[in-house]
């Protein structure tokens, strides 16, 4: 995947990132799908701000778990420094076949800090494939709320009626609104 910068008008290729540039977790291996969900913004966290690009890859083996799935959260512009976050590391659950945790992402911005304020506070992590309890393929989100703690995201689960086949988190849509507006989806 390319990282793009808006240079006097015109867009330029900042970065070209995959699972084999230097301080990428993982390697490149068929499958992977790294980069098929991707959120970039400023983050904030109660000590500083970064700018951050968190990217799925659904479809990454974690140890001998085929297609458990994956997200890389990357600082960008200083030194490119990324950590990989999985089920059991880092995010609630546990690494499971065909889980696909990371095949959708959505940032979701305070709006309540000003109409001038840009940061992102959380990403929304889809695991649509993800089974809870008997119901197969029910699927799961979880919140990343990256204000509350400076030692990286603070997990939530977002759990709904587990029912078999209904892909919890296999869409997600970012809200937006500000003091006068009505919500809406963008």
């Amino acid at each position: 995947m390319q990282v793009f910068v808006d240079a006097d008008d015109e867009l330029k290729v900042m970065q070209s990132i995959d699972q084999n540039t230097s301080g990428v977790p993982g390697a490149n291996e068929t499958g992977d799908r790294f980069g098929s969900a991707v959120v970039i913004g400023y983050f904030m966290s109660p000590n500083d701000g970064t700018y951050q690009l968190w990217v799925g890859a659904p479809g990454e083996n974690v140890g001998s778990v085929v297609d458990a799935g994956s997200i890389t959260r990357m600082n960008l512009f200083w030194k490119l420094k990324a950590t990989s976050l999985t089920s059991g590391h880092g995010l609630p659950g546990k690494s499971e076949k065909g889980d696909q945790l990371g095949a959708t992402l959505a940032g979701l911005r305070n709006y309540q800090m000003g109409a001038d304020w840009e940061g992102t506070l959380s990403v929304l992590i889809g695991v649509p494939r993800e089974d809870r309890g008997t119901a197969a393929d029910s699927g799961w989100g979880i919140l990343a709320d990256c204000w509350t703690t400076s030692k990286g995201p603070q997990p939530y689960s977002l759990n709904n009626k587990a029912r078999a086949a209904s892909t919890m988190g296999s869409i997600w849509a970012e809200p937006c609104c500000d003091r006068n507006q009505q919500a809406q989806t963008r």
